[in-house]
């Protein structure tokens, strides 16, 4: 097998650029003062740009279509590009076939658009900020104007993961692509626009005209349920309708595992809005939401969601589905369901104003439903939050909704294992580890380690890294990446009565914008457990 290695100098444009070998394939390295573009015309499939730290002043950057890696060396708090404004592009990745192409450790800032994408290749973007892109003139005359990452095209299993993308005059997403893992904040427009996935997200500040956080728009087919949102966080974002997600289709809509919280919208639909509208005499519209806390939401109407359901030729055909949530404290109420038939099942409606607006042909069961709800299984008890008033929801070790739901489910809305009777609302209480707040410098985060009362002791790990897969233990699944951060892993002492720790606290003002951060906690006895592994940017 013959190895492909170059190890020449080659004067182009405005600097040298230089070819290290490797192994694998041929590295370029680029300096600053030195041009992206030459070194990917020199480059091959299957060849890195490796791009040292500094502020590189270049725009309408072109892979040409190539297999290629392009990575920040030092990450990207320090090597940035940086395109100065101009109506175009920073980065161009157009593949007509199927080639990987990585992006990987790079600020990309001050263009038209942070990353404009035409992918049936594979593209990967990982450890990037995306920031400050605007309209420059262009709103209404292009599609891209404005976004951190624009994509047309179906890519196969395009992602974006680890990333940080904010403060653009359009969205932050904007396209058929999976997001794991990214902080997306602060964007003048939606944050995330027809997403092909969303998992472990924190979406927040974000302004839309329909749609703060989230813009879903999917017909569901029959057997399978096709955009997935998993575990995101959606807070904060403001919108005329949806203020945190907005959706519309034909056939259904769904969204599930998601900590709904303190979102806006003039008009209906505080933290969610959705809109399905079916004409088809074979179908059966519905809207779903499972897993949810649906929490301090505002709006017009329906502060904590509006669900609009019609079935035109079948007018007994749209159904809106509330199964496993938690809805406490939106305004003015709680859940407007416009539609024939409501269900609500194994969920919370408490400090909840006006709960149910409409309530002809609801059927409610166990539920904890705050001055009563007739329906079997129904309980009319103080749910026992852990904080109510700082939007933390858990359930205390002593609930009395604790085993008290029925039927079956296989994760809770933060990934969590259930096995045995189900509790009711959004928490299956288990062994967890939750951080929420601002995680931008400075910022004010609050830290949440929840298992059994006294279990000692409880151990906090702080890593830079984590494992895609890992490492079984017999008491869980160990899953930071070493080395650990200096001073971890923490003693906190045992398990508090409530099965709660609780750490607030405020991020370095001098935390450097797109790093992440990865966290576990362990408990001993009688627990001997590990908690999930809650990541985190800072942004």
């Amino acid at each position: 097998m013959t190895r492909r290695i170059r190890s020449i100098a080659i004067a182009w444009g405005v600097g040298l650029v230089v070819l290290v070998p490797t192994a694998a394939a041929a590295d370029i390295v680029v300096t600053p003062g030195q041009s992206i573009q030459a070194a990917i015309l020199l480059a091959a499939n299957g060849d890195r740009i490796l791009i040292q730290p500094g502020t590189y002043f270049q725009h309408s950057i072109d892979l040409k279509g190539k297999a290629l890696q392009l990575i920040g060396v030092g990450g990207a708090a320090v090597t940035i590009l940086d395109g100065g404004n101009a109506a175009a592009p920073n980065l161009i990745c157009h593949a007509e076939t199927e080639v990987p192409i990585r992006v990987d450790g790079l600020t990309l800032r001050n263009c038209l658009v942070g990353i404009r994408a035409f992918v049936p290749g594979v593209l990967t973007v990982s450890g990037c900020v995306l920031e400050d892109h605007h309209y420059l003139g262009m709103q209404g005359s292009s599609f891209e104007a404005g976004h951190g990452i624009y994509i047309q095209g179906v890519g196969l299993s395009s992602v974006i993961v680890d990333s940080v993308i904010r403060n653009n005059e359009g969205s932050g997403v904007r396209g058929p692509i999976d997001v794991t893992r990214c902080l997306i904040t602060g964007n003048q427009d939606t944050g995330v626009y027809f997403p092909r996935a969303l998992r472990e997200c924190r979406i927040t500040n974000n302004h839309g005209v329909n749609g703060g956080g989230v813009i879903l728009s999917q017909n569901y087919a029959l057997t399978t349920e096709s955009q997935t949102i998993d575990r995101c966080e959606i807070s904060s974002n403001h919108a005329v309708n949806g203020g945190g997600v907005w959706g519309g289709a034909q056939f259904g809509m769904m969204i599930k595992n998601c900590r709904i919280v303190g979102n806006s919208a003039s008009n209906q639909g505080g933290g969610v809005y959705f809109n399905v509208d079916n004409n088809l005499e074979f179908w059966s519209a519905f809207a779903l939401v499972r897993d949810c806390v649906i929490a301090g939401n505002s709006a017009g109407q329906g502060g904590g969601a509006y669900l609009a359901v019609f079935g035109n030729t079948i007018p007994t055909s749209g159904t809106a589905t509330i199964e496993r949530c938690t809805v406490s404290g939106n305004t003015p109420d709680g859940l407007r369901l416009w539609c024939i038939k409501r269900v609500i099942k194994n969920s919370i409606f408490w400090n909840q104003p006006n709960a149910l607006p409409i309530t002809t042909n609801a059927t409610v069961t166990y539920t904890d439903f705050q001055g009563g709800f007739p329906g079997v299984g129904n309980v009319d008890v103080d749910p026992q939050f852990v904080d109510a008033a700082s939007g933390d929801y858990h359930l205390r070790s002593t609930s009395p909704l604790i085993d008290a739901g029925t039927g079956t489910v296989e994760l809770d809305f933060e990934g969590d294992v259930v096995s045995g009777p189900i509790d009711i609302g959004a928490d299956q209480i288990a062994p967890h580890l939750s951080l929420t707040g601002d995680t931008s410098p400075g910022g004010n985060v609050r830290l949440g380690i929840y298992g059994a009362p006294g279990a000692t002791p409880v151990l906090l790990f702080l890593s830079g890294t984590r494992l895609e897969t890992g490492f079984p233990l017999s008491f869980g699944v160990f899953g930071l990446g070493f080395p650990w951060l200096p001073g971890f892993p923490i003693d906190l002492g045992p398990m508090q009565s409530g099965g709660a720790i609780i750490i607030s606290t405020s991020l370095p003002p001098s935390a450097p914008v797109g790093v992440s951060f990865h966290m576990q906690a362990f408990l001993g006895a009688p627990a001997w457990r590990f908690t999930n592994v809650e990541s985190f940017q800072i942004g």
